[in-house]
């Protein structure tokens, strides 16, 4: 995992998080409500525009995790074998400003 980008670990974190959302039948507003923080600053948390870098802060992603009924930790531990490749979020990482294939195993 040490090649691994920052940019590549912080889409599995969006794509975990959008999973807990999913499967708890939840709608964005409905989680931002709960984690007690602007539906806008959540949509960007699963969905960041390309005008706009968005790092989400510590509070922010603990408090998302609350609203989600997870374990904080599962959200920022290192990928699982495999999830890199199965995550399509992971596959298209823009860095400087163009997209960029993760090699895949």
């Amino acid at each position: 995992m040490g090649d691994v980008s920052d940019a590549a670990l912080l889409a599995i974190i969006r794509a975990r998080i959008r999973a807990a959302r999913l499967a708890r039948n939840l709608s964005q507003e409905e989680v931002a409500t709960a984690a007690n923080i602007e539906p806008r600053t959540y949509q960007h948390l699963e969905n960041p525009t390309a005008r706009r870098k968005f790092n989400p802060r510590l509070e922010t992603l603990l408090a998302v995790a609350r609203a989600l009924s997870i374990d904080p930790g599962a959200l920022v531990r290192w990928a699982e074998s495999g999830e890199l490749e199965q995550n399509e979020a992971v596959t298209n990482v823009k860095r400087s400003g163009r997209k960029r294939n993760v090699a895949k195993d």
